[in-house]
């Protein structure tokens, strides 16, 4: 925290008082700074969320001047009829591809902890379970491990084959050691690593796959394909999780093996590494509203309807990232790149 800018804030104020919801993580280390608080978590509960109510209530409460909850009765109700807005991927980012393949092979998915969790959500639906940081690997082991196998010679069922899916920092963090039971075990089951480069959905952190400290200074690289190899893995296959067809291709292949297997969809972060590419275009005379290219789930695709009133979709070009992923569900190869002659992104 920036001891400087705090400490010359509170020699500006009378009093200060620290608001935070769940537990009181700027209060204790602003005290041990030595800078004086007045009021902090005794003001609020631990549980919960906090609103403008709940936060004037408690500020009164401390005799702060000039807070009267009774105020917030005149602003009048919140709408209810805004549109939600859910949880969801960065526009172009990896994740999207994979999901999207793994909701049409409507297999039993094991999640884990990071912005992949968000596979759980419409219109991917492709997230059924996720309990906590390594689990996901040997959650679905434990499921192989119970379910009936399918019959000899018959075709196995998609929908009762459990994988595990786990991002590379969580798979650094605690996933090395569920992986290595399976092995141990003789498991036979299909985990995917997605490994984006950092630890995305808290901060963008460095991770032992990185190559570089929480510092930033240079550090060695753990090279995942290796470590999976060194626990005596066979079937490690890397892919580009932007290439549907190819992630599909491939997925398929490591479950008709029948063997213990591990896919690492390797893509960059876009939002930290932030990564651009020309961008896409709809062509609204080929475009025939089917509407399948919302299957991506991407935020830089907008509903509008036509002259004629039908219902379309266009690409807000600020937000589209270059990806791709819609341009593949186009059966109509309405979607394609644009590149306007002077090479800038339109």
């Amino acid at each position: 925290l920036p001891k400087k800018l705090i400490a010359d804030f509170r020699a500006k104020v009378d009093k200060l008082y620290v608001v935070e919801e769940s537990d009181p993580f700027l209060e204790e280390a602003i005290r041990l700074m030595g800078i004086q608080i007045d009021g902090g978590k005794e003001l609020n509960t631990l549980l919960g969320e906090l609103n403008a109510r709940s936060v004037a209530e408690s500020l009164a409460k401390a005799g702060v001047p000039g807070v009267n909850p009774d105020l917030l009765a005149e602003l009048g109700p919140v709408p209810r009829d805004l549109p939600s807005r859910p949880p969801t991927f960065c526009p172009g980012c990896s994740h999207r591809g994979l999901f999207v393949v793994l909701k049409k092979l409507r297999l039993f998915v094991s999640g884990d902890i990071g912005c992949y969790t968000m596979g759980s959500l419409p219109p991917y639906n492709a997230v059924h379970c996720s309990t906590c940081m390594g689990a996901s690997i040997s959650m679905a082991h434990g499921m192989a491990k119970v379910l009936d196998p399918p019959a000899e010679g018959a075709k196995p069922d998609l929908r009762q084959t459990p994988i595990g899916i786990i991002g590379d920092s969580t798979f650094f963090h605690s996933g090395i050691t569920s992986l290595m039971d399976v092995v141990y075990n003789g498991g036979k089951t299909l985990n995917i690593i997605v490994d984006n480069s950092t630890t995305a959905m808290t901060g963008g952190q460095e991770n032992p796959g990185t190559g570089k400290t929480l510092l930033g200074e240079p550090s060695a690289t753990v090279d995942i394909p290796a470590l999976c190899a060194a626990l005596g893995i066979k079937r490690v296959t890397t892919i580009d999780p932007y290439d549907l067809e190819e992630t599909e291709r491939v997925l398929r292949e490591e479950l008709a093996s029948g063997e213990l297997s591990v896919v690492i969809a390797k893509a960059p972060c876009v939002l930290q590494y932030k990564i651009r590419k020309p961008v896409f275009v709809i062509d609204a005379e080929a475009c025939i509203g089917c509407k399948r290219c919302l299957q991506a789930g991407c935020g830089a695709l907008n509903l509008y309807d036509d002259a004629n009133g039908d219902r379309k979709v266009e690409i807000n070009p600020v937000d589209c990232a270059g990806c791709g992923v819609c341009s593949q569900l186009c059966k109509e190869g309405a979607i394609t790149r644009s590149v306007p002659a002077e090479g800038k992104v339109s």
